[in-house]
């Protein structure tokens, strides 16, 4: 019955037969079984592909996320660095000084667990990335630029340098100058 069949699909075009390659027959040569397999790889590549672009931006999105909660904290501690300035300010010259400082101190450590973090300035050799400075005094006894005295305190939150601290900064005194003069910057 198989050879009835492959003789009513053959045709004759321009002298040459043709067999009419019908679905519902079986063939082992079939030329469509050879390019699934291709066509499976190629779909797999491309599934993997874009699980991979998938997780590169998910990945982004977190990290972007964290850096706007990152900058958004960082605009809010600066906005209170003037309340910090002014409430330790109202502790040195207050006459209920204990209380004050009880509420200064919570107020600090609260900001401290924010990630807010002083500026070491006075003592510590001068660094224009964190220190800015006011003035220069020569030093006959210093060897190196140091800061001498803070005018305003800087903060840090984490890397990130939201207010440079304010300083006198002494400087080695140079020959021919004139000693104990400031001067200024």
């Amino acid at each position: 019955m198989n050879s009835e069949r492959k003789a009513e699909t053959e045709e004759v075009l321009d002298g040459e037969v043709v067999q009419d390659a019908s679905p519902n027959e079986p063939d082992g040569d079939n030329g469509a079984e050879q390019e699934a397999p291709v066509d499976v790889r190629k779909l797999q590549d491309e599934i993997l592909r874009a699980h991979a672009d998938y997780q590169t931006l998910a990945r982004n999105s977190v990290k972007r996320q964290a850096e706007a909660a990152t900058r958004a904290k960082a605009r809010v501690l600066e906005e209170l660095l003037p309340l910090i300035d002014s409430f330790e300010a109202a502790v040195l010259h207050s006459v209920d000084q204990e209380g004050l400082q009880l509420l200064f101190k919570q107020l600090t450590q609260a900001l401290q667990q924010q990630g807010l973090a002083e500026v070491p300035a006075e003592g510590k050799p001068f660094d224009p990335r964190m220190h800015e400075a006011v003035t220069t005094i020569e030093d006959p006894e210093a060897t190196n630029e140091v800061v001498k005295e803070v005018f305003r305190k800087g903060y840090a939150m984490g890397d990130h340098l939201l207010r440079p601290a304010m300083v006198v900064v002494a400087k080695p005194a140079s020959e021919g100058a004139p000693r104990g003069e400031d001067v200024r910057e």
